[in-house]
């Protein structure tokens, strides 16, 4: 779900305050801010290469790509920084809610934090020392352990000509129903999208999960695993303790990610892979 403003702008608020130049209609509307992957119409990002995001999305790019409306800039990422910026102050992003809001029976512990614009499913157990962070939404029948933190900020920084910048985090996080977390675990919220855990899934202790990644359904992450960002895993996939996953790399359905693995490559369904590089063993029966 990308990032929706409390208040669209025109594409010619935006070219003035990012210094841009603009030879189409300027009056189009902004409503949304997008990761480059996913887009649409109304919507904005940044965009240098790869997947080209879904027609109708403004593009801040380097060099103009057919069939788009392009805003032309030597850094995008930069000045999509500068706009989410300009809109968090001037106008903000619509919330989930003003309040948090709970469903029946959530238990809460002792010193736990729970932000506005949370949303907690019915039967769910938060447990003492918690902190849960605006855009969080989490589901029914879950768990989550003592020391965890969820929908905070991650790692990123962007070069600017004179500063390294921090790249504001305006996504969220979603958990589905009967997922627990284990204790001190970290998920961080996404950077545009959001970061999902899907139905059933289960993670061990110290687990850390970067911005932007997907967990499909029943798989379990054992203590220890730190995903980098943009990772996705399919369904019923198992990740081995102390496991180390490298940024955008994919991760099939009936899985198996050995202990101490380090991924650099994509794993394919049914895979056994471990060592360092993580390399496969064989593949399993379904």
């Amino acid at each position: 779900m990308a990032a929706k403003l409390s208040k669209p702008i025109t594409l010619n608020e935006v070219c003035q305050l990012l210094g841009l130049s603009l030879d189409e209609d300027g009056e189009q509307q902004i409503e949304f801010i997008s990761d480059s992957n996913v887009g649409g119409y109304n919507s904005i990002c940044d965009y240098v290469k790869g997947q080209l995001p879904a027609k109708g999305t403004v593009l801040i790019t380097p060099q103009a790509v057919e069939g788009y409306t392009c805003l032309l800039a030597e850094n995008p990422t930069v000045r999509l920084i500068k706009l989410i910026n300009y809109v968090e102050l001037e106008h903000g992003f619509e919330v989930l809610c003003e309040s948090p809001k709970y469903g029946e029976n959530v238990r809460i512990g002792k010193n736990t934090v729970i932000e506005n614009g949370v949303v907690i499913g019915s039967n769910t157990v938060i447990e003492h020392n918690v902190v849960i962070h605006t855009g969080t939404v989490i589901g029914a029948h879950c768990v989550i352990r003592s020391g965890a933190t969820i929908g905070g900020e991650g790692y990123g920084f962007v070069q600017d000509d004179e500063f390294i910048l921090r790249q504001p985090f305006i996504g969220g996080v979603r958990l589905g129903d009967r997922v627990e977390v284990g204790y001190n675990c970290a998920i961080v919220r996404g950077a545009v999208e959001d970061t999902v855990l899907e139905d059933d899934v289960k993670l061990d202790n110290l687990v850390h999960i970067a911005h932007d990644v997907n967990i499909g359904k029943g798989s379990t992450i054992t203590a220890g695993v730190s995903f980098c960002g943009y990772v996705c895993v399919g369904e019923n996939t198992r990740i081995a303790p102390n496991a180390t996953i490298k940024q955008r790399i994919n991760i099939g359905s009936n899985a198996l990610v050995g202990l101490g693995a380090v991924v650099t490559k994509n794993v394919g369904n049914n895979e056994i892979v471990a060592g360092n590089p993580a390399k496969v063993l064989r593949t399993q029966k379904n």
